[in-house]
């Protein structure tokens, strides 16, 4: 694929820039813990075998007696199911909203919701029913989510899996179950690994970022909110500041640049198209500030993902026009050159990777955000010194 980057691509504008370093689901850095890969070992030690298993032999009470034993077993339950945790949630909302049980004679909700003013109840919520209360409101809880996964044919998607040798089931797991388990799992992880990779080159050039931990705990790193009037980081006002993930700063903990994360493996749908009118909106009221105050104050965006392609016009074109920098996996080294640009650090040669970049590539990327570093070429020697900073698909010295 390189190959053909090199002869055909180009990053003459910003778009053909933006496809030309975009990256495969499967090149982005994934923050935290991967989830077991295992997904079904509860449901395995209910029949570790075919032929422990007789065909027709569970029946909705069966599923019931399991739920109200061991709650958690409504995970493996709803993937054996291909159900999604959004489909299996929302749908156990309605219900629970509109099943009733009796305490001290009076009736109420499973959920405690008026059926009238139904709200969503997450995963954990509604397993929570399960685990604490009244073994009356357990009880009911347990056959209500029991006849919905029967409703849904769980009953014979169980008769097959029982009867499915250990070799097959690790098959079925393996192939089907966890990849579609995993896949969502890794969607979350996929953008914070994204954050991570950015602070992480921000700090090794000796940069402050806002929170300190970015790089090394993305998942759980506090982000920084600013305030849309000052444009500083403020307390949370929903009303009044907009959440960033990464806030860089100057020595003296001045806001120089706000980094918005947006990366998008799959189709960003309209979620997608809000989040380039939020960030559109944000560019707008920043420009006002800048006049308004002398400030030099940017916004940038890590934007990448192929999942931009399902409506470029609507999402990733106007949004490349929004930030003031842009970056990409394979570019991770613009934020270095940028923060170079706004004078808090020192660039001074760039050598761009050439099983990546031709030259003309190389030459396009580097008149757009080289400044007055230095290009190497070919064997072209570094400047002696100065130490080297891997980011993306290119080395550069700072001095």
């Amino acid at each position: 694929m390189s190959e053909s980057l090199r002869l055909l691509g180009s990053c003459a504008t910003l778009p053909t820039e933006y496809w030309y370093h975009v990256a495969a689901q499967d090149e982005m850095p994934l923050a935290g813990v991967a989830r077991a890969a295992r997904v079904l070992d509860e449901l395995d030690k209910k029949f570790p075998t075919a032929d422990d298993y007789a065909p027709g032999a569970l029946a909705v009470e069966t599923i019931a007696q399991w739920l109200y034993a061991d709650p958690d077993i409504a995970h493996e339950l709803r993937l054996v199911l291909s159900l999604s945790d959004k489909r299996f949630y929302l749908d156990l909302s309605y219900r629970l909203s509109r099943e009733i049980y009796e305490v001290d004679g009076a009736a109420r909700t499973l959920c405690g919701c008026s059926p009238s003013g139904m709200k969503r109840h997450t995963t954990s919520a509604i397993l929570g029913f399960l685990k604490k209360g009244g073994d009356a409101r357990r009880l009911r809880v347990s056959q209500v989510i029991a006849e919905y996964l029967v409703g849904r044919r769980l009953l014979i998607v169980l008769d097959l899996y029982f009867g499915l040798s250990q070799v097959m089931r690790s098959a079925v797991n393996d192939l089907w179950l966890a990849p579609h388990d995993v896949q969502q799992n890794e969607t979350k992880r996929r953008g914070h690994g994204a954050e991570a990779e950015i602070a992480l080159a921000l700090q090794d050039a000796g940069l402050s970022i806002l929170p300190a931990n970015k790089g090394t705990e993305p998942m759980g790193a506090a982000d920084p909110n600013i305030s849309l009037e000052t444009f500083e980081v403020s307390p949370r006002d929903p009303k009044k500041t907009v959440s960033a993930d990464i806030a860089l700063t100057d020595s003296r903990g001045a806001l120089q640049a706000m980094i918005m994360g947006l990366v998008q493996s799959s189709d960003p749908g309209q979620f997608g198209v809000d989040k380039a009118a939020t960030n559109g909106t944000i560019r707008t009221r920043l420009d006002e500030h800048r006049t308004e105050t002398g400030s030099n104050l940017e916004i940038w965006g890590i934007v990448d993902g192929i999942g931009y392609a399902e409506n470029p016009n609507g999402t990733i074109i106007p949004m490349l026009g929004h930030f003031h920098e842009f970056i990409q996996h394979n570019s991770a080294y613009k934020a270095v050159l940028a923060a170079s640009r706004l004078g808090l650090c020192k660039v001074v040669a760039v050598r761009y990777d050439p099983d990546f970049y031709s030259i003309e590539t190389a030459t396009q990327m580097h008149t757009r955000y080289g400044g007055s570093a230095a290009m190497l070429v070919g064997q072209e020697a570094p400047p002696a010194g100065p130490r080297p900073l891997v980011a993306g698909r290119a080395t550069i010295w700072l001095h």
